[in-house]
């Protein structure tokens, strides 16, 4: 309770009490004046609720804080899409035309002589 009174009077705007008993987060909102209080495993008293988003979508499968919540799984699309993406480029199949950059024929046949001369000035420089 001194601790939050204290971030408060040092010009917090903004505390966040993670794992704080229910009851406590209440009695520190309460008395909270001009700094807004967040929970993350505090209870509903707060002004406001913190919830990791790699916890509220599944992002790690094996393991849930007993605080979160999972709204959706979104680990399996992102794992899903992963594997997609692997098999892509795995078998040559991605990246398609479409998806890189080019040059007209006659910009190469430049860039080739270019770096053609550069070279023979390069040897000329070692000599």
């Amino acid at each position: 309770m001194d601790d939050a009174k204290a971030l408060e009077e040092a010009g917090a705007f903004c505390i966040l009490l993670e794992l704080v008993p229910d009851r406590v987060c209440q009695l520190i909102t309460e008395r909270a004046q001009n700094c807004i209080i967040m929970s993350l495993g505090s209870g509903p008293h707060a002004h406001g609720q913190l919830l990791i988003y790699h916890d509220a979508f599944g992002l790690y499968p094996r393991f849930k804080p007993r605080m979160a919540k999972v709204f959706a799984d979104a680990g399996a699309v992102i794992r899903e899409g992963l594997n997609a993406y692997v098999k892509e480029v795995t078998e040559k199949t991605f990246p398609a035309p479409e998806n890189w950059f080019g040059m007209p024929d006659e910009e190469y046949d430049e860039l080739l002589k270019m770096l053609s001369g550069e070279a023979q000035g390069s040897r000329q420089v070692h000599r």
